[in-house]
């Protein structure tokens, strides 16, 4: 009899284990090119510490310990799977709250109980059959992606080339560049939130900037499409590529290059970790402490997180707010606009580019206009416009606050300010709340129209109104160092397609 209970035992804990396991080497094979397994670890002991509690609870209920391992495997796949499943039922039947999802959840399982309770046979076949299934799965996963592994291993991005050298014009001021992630341009917060952004653009072209209403990065909707291109002066990341592809050209961009070569020392400020700031000829003056990155490539112990019951816990009990505390991103965000605005500072005896790259207004959405906390709830919720505008108002007042300080210590410096992409509200709406009442082209164009600014100091004002982010950089560095660079054009204007009415091929 011993023997027996043994083997119900080994069959039991492979069940839970296997239950356990599979939706975090989902996500660790779907993301095998940009994570460690060791980021799975932890998830799964987790899911591994409340199956066990669940199976406890259940064997007290059925006391038959198979039937209680089929009742908490279908518990665990509701706990892992809860947000997940709730997005999608709540994206259709926006009158399904959390409450009655939940009560779903519970009859289901309670169905379950029903049928089985009085079943008199064994059910350790169907243990058996649980097992198979999600190893299967597993080894199914696991199959698919070990090719994009190799690929990924001897697929190499070596550095662009830099085909333009500055010539020794004289210019030897500092030249700052501020990157915005998801700061919308005029059209952008015109068109999707009637937001005139004009008190904020007039500020800086009193402090000398010009500004370019017009300006579009049209090649791409995300960063990893976009900034490749602007930091190497050339249309080198391209939509649909692997993502992670993309983002190797961010690694010593020819930018870097071109200023190194330049006799310039180069400083970071690398809030989120997202450019580079490894190369040898970097000095990195922030960057992001790892419990407070929002989309870290790496972690994604986030998503496993937030695609289970574990982030509906704070919609039923608000207080807890283990996970959702943005205190230490508030701060990290304000400690890089001031490193930002005194960063003449670090630049003493050779003249010095800085480049600074902060995720905002991009969400998480964490400030009000006044830079104070707002509920966590709202973090990330697209259909609340407000809570993407006041974010932008709070860094409009950083922003301005910064270049006055570098203005006043560094008169004669350049200063560069950009978005990689505008507020991407419609494709949000449609990816995530399945609304789809949307013009592809119109709504591509505007979510690509971008915040393009420069302050010339010392140097000949240049028109920059309708350039790209990427053309205007040429026009700079042809300006400062008579570079040659030639205007180039987007090879395609890039349409984003996926569950839009109207689509162009």
């Amino acid at each position: 009899m011993k023997k027996f209970e043994k083997k119900q035992l080994r069959l039991v804990i492979l069940t839970l284990l296997l239950v356990c396991m599979y939706p975090c080497f989902y996500m660790y094979f779907a993301n095998i090119t940009e994570t460690t397994p060791i980021h799975v670890v932890l998830p799964i002991l987790a899911f591994c510490l409340i199956a066990a509690i669940m199976e406890y609870v259940a064997y007290k209920i059925v006391k038959d310990i198979y039937k209680s391992t089929i009742l908490t495997t279908i518990g665990m796949l509701f706990f892992m799977n809860y947000n997940l499943m709730f997005d999608m039922v709540n994206s259709r039947l926006n009158f399904v709250g959390n409450k009655i999802f939940l009560l779903f959840c519970a009859i289901v399982v309670g169905i379950v109980y029903l049928i089985i309770k009085n079943v008199k046979d064994e059910l350790d076949w169907i243990c058996e059959i649980i097992c198979v299934v999600f190893a299967g799965l597993i080894v199914f996963n696991f199959v698919g992606a070990v090719p994009k592994a190799f690929a990924a291993k001897n697929d190499e991005v070596k550095p662009v080339v830099l085909k333009n050298h500055g010539k020794d014009t004289g210019f030897k001021e500092n030249v700052y560049y501020l990157v915005l992630d998801e700061y919308g341009g005029t059209a952008n917060l015109d068109y999707f939130y009637n937001y005139d952004n004009s008190k904020f653009l007039n500020s800086l072209e009193s402090k000398g900037f010009t500004n370019s209403d017009t300006s579009y990065n049209y090649e791409g909707i995300y960063t990893k499409e976009i900034l490749p291109n602007i930091l190497n002066f050339e249309y080198v990341a391209h939509p649909g590529d692997d993502k992670d592809q993309n983002g190797k050209y961010l690694k010593n961009p020819a930018m870097y290059r071109f200023f190194e070569e330049m006799g310039y020392d180069i400083n970071v400020i690398n809030h989120q970790n997202f450019i580079d700031s490894d190369s040898d000829e970097c000095r990195e003056l922030f960057g992001s402490a790892k419990k407070n990155l929002k989309t870290n490539p790496f972690g994604i112990e986030r998503y496993i997180y937030e695609n289970s019951f574990l982030k509906s816990l704070q919609k039923f009990a608000p207080k807890v707010k283990a996970l959702s505390n943005y205190d230490g991103y508030r701060k990290e965000v304000n400690k890089a606009f001031d490193i930002f605005s005194h960063s003449y500072d670090y630049s003493k005896d050779k003249p010095t580019f800085t480049i600074a790259y902060l995720m905002v207004p991009h969400r998480p959405f964490v400030f009000d206009e006044n830079g104070k906390a707002i509920d966590y709830k709202d973090a990330r919720d697209w259909t609340k416009k407000n809570v993407y505008i006041n974010q932008l108002k709070y860094i409009n007042k950083k922003v301005d606050a910064a270049v006055d300080n570098i203005i006043k210590n560094d008169p004669n410096a350049v200063i560069v300010i950009q978005s990689d992409h505008g507020a991407r509200y419609s494709y949000f709406c449609m990816n995530e709340y399945s609304k789809d009442e949307f013009d592809a082209e119109v709504e591509s164009k505007n979510m690509q129209s971008v915040l393009n600014c420069v302050y010339w100091g010392s140097a000949n004002k240049h028109d920059i109104e309708g350039l790209s982010c990427l053309n205007t950089w040429r026009t700079v560095l042809n300006e400062l160092y008579d570079a040659d660079f030639d205007m180039i054009d987007v090879p395609r204007k890039h349409v984003v397609k996926w569950k839009y009415k109207n689509t162009m091929e």
